[in-house]
């Protein structure tokens, strides 16, 4: 048996609810998604790479590696049938509702939490949605995004780990509303790093160094690009857009006060203030973990981690970079932080908790 479908075979409790068309879509981290959907594709099904040459990930499968503008990506073509160019170009030519609302972020931000606090202003109910986070991210999907999307209630949550400039053109146009979900970055990283290091399929597997990962994300090579390019972006966009409504919500401040940050998102999306305060309780990290890993985030947990792990939700906690970051290696990403991000108004939202 080929060696991807015999690691598909772990997922067999799944496949006997969910048709393999739509299997991808449901796992709970973004590498396992990207390698599902890679089950059904030729690790050399198509050629968009912008250079042949690959970062050098350890552990990591090179031949799933692609290259696009700069950002690298996990290699997938759903089935041979279109490329992974093809499928952000479809991101791009999404067709947008008038009430949509994005909610976008460098991956370990929030984005889980966010989803549900969002999904329960939306909805006025003190619910956690039925789906995952993951499966409202458009860059995730393949050919076709607006068929996947089309029976999805409105108003409509769509996620992505993407930069803003390569989302649908219709935000623009239609002047959709955007939740740009930012972290401290040292917390960000280092949270990604414990994720991406406990997967039991070793070919998704980060086995690097804490030190050769942060040096992976000084460079921005590791996937999805870098934080650093990404919060740029948004600020570039907002500078080119001023009539685009986007509202930067922050990890810390949600973790300071979140009674203030529902609040704070409740104005943004025009929603009632009613259930501001039960909202923020029901969606506290512990609260929100213990409920999920008993539910749809749990399910696969022993089947995608390794023993012992945490899962796709881990602390949820600010600060933590201070237990794992030598002084040299804060230093260190101080100096990047300052060189990339000089002039930045973003950056100034977390230098606070980087010291």
């Amino acid at each position: 048996m080929n060696e991807n479908w015999s690691y598909l075979g772990e997922f067999s409790a799944w496949t006997s609810y969910f048709s393999p068309y739509k299997l991808w879509a449901l796992y709970i981290d973004d590498i396992i998604i990207f390698a599902v959907f890679f089950f059904f594709s030729s690790v050399n099904g198509n050629n968009d790479n912008d250079s042949k040459k690959f970062p050098e990930i350890k552990g990591i499968d090179p031949k799933l590696l692609k290259v696009i503008d700069g950002v690298t990506y996990f290699a997938f073509s759903a089935a041979d049938r279109i490329s992974l160019r093809s499928i952000l170009d479809n991101v791009r030519n999404f067709q947008v509702r008038d009430d949509d609302v994005f909610v976008a972020g460098f991956p370990r931000s929030g984005n889980h939490w966010a989803f549900e606090v969002v999904n329960m202003i939306l909805r006025g109910k003190l619910e956690f949605a039925e789906v995952s986070f993951h499966t409202r991210i458009l860059e995730l999907m393949d050919s076709c995004p607006n068929e996947r999307l089309k029976e999805v209630e409105s108003p409509r949550q769509i996620t992505s780990h993407s930069k803003l400039s390569v989302l649908p053109k219709q935000i623009v146009e239609k002047k959709a509303k955007v939740i740009f979900l930012i972290r401290n970055p040292k917390d960000a990283m280092l949270s990604m790093f414990r994720l991406y290091s406990v997967f039991k399929n070793e070919r998704f597997r980060y086995t690097g160094t804490w030190e050769e990962f942060l040096e992976l994300q000084f460079q921005e090579r590791f996937m999805h690009g870098g934080w650093f390019d990404q919060v740029l972006d948004v600020e570039r966009f907002m500078k080119n857009h001023p009539d685009v409504p986007v509202y930067v919500h922050s990890f810390e401040k949600m973790k300071e006060n979140p009674v203030e940050a529902t609040r704070a998102l409740c104005k943004f999306l025009g929603r009632p203030e009613d259930l501001v305060e039960d909202i923020a309780n029901v969606t506290q990290f512990r609260n929100m973990k213990e409920k999920l890993d008993a539910g749809k985030l749990g399910k696969v947990k022993d089947q995608v981690f390794q023993q012992g792990s945490e899962g796709i939700l881990q602390k949820g906690a600010t600060g933590g970079w201070k237990n794992a970051f030598t002084v040299a290696q804060s230093e260190a990403f101080d100096r990047v932080f300052q060189e990339k991000m000089a002039g930045s108004e973003l950056a100034k939202l977390v230098l606070p908790y980087m010291k």
